[in-house]
């Protein structure tokens, strides 16, 4: 189209996109800058800077309609790895602008390869590196010659640049290409890369020259992919010249799953061969390189360990390295050496690669061997093992030790044994022992709860200990000795030992010890100072509060500037306190009285010597979730109970150093309130969640009720909420909570309402 070259004004257009430093595929969509989108153009793309080839693509817009953001301006099919030369300018019906002028060029494979592995299956999935935009497909070529024309040539077009090709030929190195092509064009092939098929298939196990395989252990390898079957040999015979072992094929196996292929059962002690190959439609493998593997010899023996010095229990078990597949042992055990005493044992062991042994000899040695059975072999023998039963041996206190406090006497732990007898004696002769006959199963030591009276300061004892099971008992032990330190202590004073009706302000009094600048007081309901009461006493006496009728054992041990007990502890008195004070009888309301009003008043027995009461009154007959007050009379009232409510109420005198038992329960249930009846089935409040794990929620909102208290599943009170208000959220952290069942208890000021959580 010719056009007028009047001269008017027109700015130059800014080319922006393809640029020169970027290579391009083979559909473009170009870009420039101008002042209006709507401004008409001329765009001219060669393959040569002058614009005057045969494939010159020349292109006007006149009307000024182009929309550069909707409908850019998009050229197809370029030639690949061609330089291209563009130019645009601005055009109306009487003048043009300058040409704005630049250049590309597209992209192609010249430079680039195909993806693939180094090695591959039988099927190989192949595909192109780079994907250009504007190709139609692409072509990806494979042979077994880098010319491409030999029989086992194969070429795969696609779309997408991907290929799958099959039945390749085991061990071949294959040669692979690929271009791109579009309708105008067809581009230049990759560099040419090369691929190797699978020779043969990959064997596991057992690795080459392993030994001590089990007899029906399992021969592993690996499946691929384009596999059709496999075969698998097995010979004594490095080149499988004789009868083999086995000779099987293996169809239809799953793929990269290693299977594990039994075999038949192996011969001990003997060298095997095994190789295998692969087919497909097309081909088969070579056989792949032998394996060496060598079965098990004998059974390893592992427990007790071989040994004339380390010792055994007289309770243990022979522990052999079990061998797969074998289900049988055959088990010689004797105080021989020789294995053929008139003790020996001989036995089969079935399902199990141990043997128990209960009651051997103290102080005996022992051996073993053991042979593995199989229906179609016998092992050889193992090596023959020893081992010694333990004799006993004292452990503490140290021999010759002096100075002692003797709290136990121990020797070494042996396991099997059913008892001992120790011997206790300041007489090294054991003339008239402390005899000490216990059957206690692996025991290894004596603890003395109360020190024996034989037992006194500043003396030498020896001691020795014998051990027994029911078929044997030991030698004694070797004899240790201790001497005990003397008594250094306070002399107690107050109460005398033994004394009763003591009272329960009891002051326990003791005299003076050098170099004690204060005093430890133990005192305890239990003899041996079980959950004992410990105090730090300035003085030589100290008043406790007791509980009555109670009796009491006490001691006293000095302590030195730094607060640090020394010495010994005194003797240990005892002495008992007065009775305690007696459980109330309730009085009014009678048991069991029913339509009492909402305010009630309570009353029971005075009980002389108490200084006040206890009261609890609940809806739950086994006080969960209680009201609690106390009184200094014998009297009580009750205002705001629920109507139509059983309540039951108990309760106990006190004073400032006791208190009774409970009461018996009485029960008494109030009237009821008409009013209140429809307001139960609406509006009740909602708590959640349940379980709940870091926070409770109890919405008492558009309900007349409040939360009162929660209860755990013992009936303690875990929450009191003192200030709550009717018709409101309450929120409670039970993060802290020992997980369980809780008991929430509401209230309207009629009527009670109860509800079970879960705390987790």
């Amino acid at each position: 189209m010719a056009l007028s070259r009047n001269s008017i004004r027109h700015p130059t257009f800014v080319t922006q996109y393809p640029k020169p430093s970027v290579l391009e595929n083979v559909s473009i969509e170009f870009e420039w800058q101008f002042g209006s989108s709507t401004e008409p153009f001329q765009v001219q793309v060669d393959t040569v800077p002058s614009f005057d080839s045969h494939i010159l693509i020349d292109q006007v817009s006149i009307d000024g309609l182009r929309k550069f953001d909707v409908n850019p301006f998009k050229v197809t099919q370029l030639l690949y790895e061609t330089q291209y030369y563009y130019r645009v300018r601005a055009v109306n019906k009487n003048d043009s602008s300058k040409w704005s002028s630049s250049s590309f060029t597209t992209q192609g494979f010249a430079n680039d390869f195909t993806t693939t592995d180094a090695y591959v299956d039988p099927i190989a999935d192949l595909s192109v590196r780079t994907k250009i935009e504007g190709s139609t497909g692409y072509e990806i070529q494979i042979d077994v010659s880098d010319s491409f024309n030999s029989i086992a040539f194969n070429s795969n077009q696609s779309s997408d640049g991907n290929a799958t090709f099959s039945h390749l030929q085991f061990g071949a190195y294959y040669f692979v290409r690929s271009r791109p092509y579009h309708a105008k064009d067809t581009g230049n092939w990759t560099k040419v890369r090369t691929m190797r098929v699978l020779p043969f298939p990959t064997t596991y196990y057992p690795y080459n020259n392993w030994t001590d395989i089990g007899l029906r252990d399992s021969l592993v390898f690996s499946t691929r992919r384009g596999i059709d079957g496999f075969q698998m040999q097995i010979s004594t015979e490095t080149d499988f010249s004789n009868t083999l072992f086995l000779d099987t094929t293996l169809l239809q196996l799953p793929i990269f799953q290693d299977p594990n292929i039994k075999t038949k059962t192996f011969k001990f002690n003997q060298n095997y061969y095994w190789r295998m190959r692969c087919w497909h439609a097309k081909d088969t493998s070579v056989w792949g390189t032998p394996k060496k593997f060598t079965t098990q010899v004998a059974p390893k023996l592992t427990l007790p360990y071989n040994s004339r010095l380390l010792g055994t229990n007289p309770s243990t078990s022979l522990v052999w390295e079990p061998i797969k597949s074998i289900k049988q042992y055959q088990v010689v055990f004797d105080t021989s050496s020789k294995l053929n005493s008139s003790m020996r044992l001989d036995t089969l062991i079935s399902e199990a690669s141990q043997l128990d042994l209960k009651e051997l000899l103290f102080g005996q040695s022992y051996y073993w061997k053991v042979r593995a059975l199989s229906p179609t072999d016998t092992s050889a023998w193992s090596d023959t093992w020893q081992f010694t039963i333990y004799t006993p041996r004292l452990n503490s206190p140290f021999n010759n030790i002096t100075n002692l406090s003797l709290t136990s006497l121990d020797w070494a732990s042996i396991q099997g044994t059913s008892g001992y007898i120790l011997e206790l004696d300041s007489n090294p002769s054991f003339a008239s022992p402390i005899r000490i006959f216990e059957k206690d199963s692996n025991a290894f030591f004596y603890y003395f709860t109360t020190l024996p009276e034989l037992i006194t300061f500043n003396t030498k004892y020896y001691w020795r200990v014998k051990l027994f099971h029911a078929k044997d008992t030991s030698d004694w032990s070797s004899v240790w000795n201790f001497t005990t330190k003397p008594r250094r202590a306070p002399t107690l004073s107050l109460p005398l030992d033994s004394s009763l009706q003591i009272p329960l302000q009891v002051t326990m009094v003791w005299n003076a010890y050098s170099g004690a600048a204060s005093y430890a007081l133990e005192y305890s309901e239990f003899k041996d100072f079980q959950d004992a009461q410990k105090l730090s006493v300035g003085g030589t006496s100290k008043s406790v509060l007791l509980k009555p009728k109670t009796t009491y054992y006490w001691h006293v041990r000095g302590k030195n500037s730094n607060n640090q007990e020394f010495y010994d502890w005194s003797e240990t008195w005892q002495f008992t306190t007065v009775d305690g004070l007696l459980a109330p009888q309730l009085l009014k309301p009678a048991n069991q009285s029913t339509e009492l009003s909402n305010s009630v008043q309570l009353t029971w027995e005075t009980i002389s010597s108490a200084s006040g009461y206890n009261i609890e009154l609940s809806s739950s007959p086994d006080f969960i979730g209680v009201f609690k007050r106390t009184a200094n009379q014998n009297t009580y009232i009750f205002t705001d109970l629920a109507y139509n409510t059983t309540y039951y109420w108990r309760v106990k005198a006190t004073n400032s150093v006791a208190s009774s038992p409970w009461s018996d329960a009485w029960s008494f249930t109030t009237q009821r309130d008409q009013s209140a009846i429809s307001q139960l089935s609406f509006n009740q409040p909602r708590i959640y969640p349940s379980p709940a794990h870091e926070q409770l929620t109890i919405d008492c909102k558009n309900t007349t009720y409040k939360p009162l208290f929660i209860y755990n599943a013992v009936g303690r009170m875990v929450q009191e909420f003192e200030h709550s208000q009717k018709g409101t959220r309450a929120d409670v952290n039970v993060s802290s909570w020992t997980p369980g069942s809780y008991l929430i208890i509401l209230s309207n000021g009629k009527d009670v309402i109860r509800k079970m959580i879960q705390v987790n």
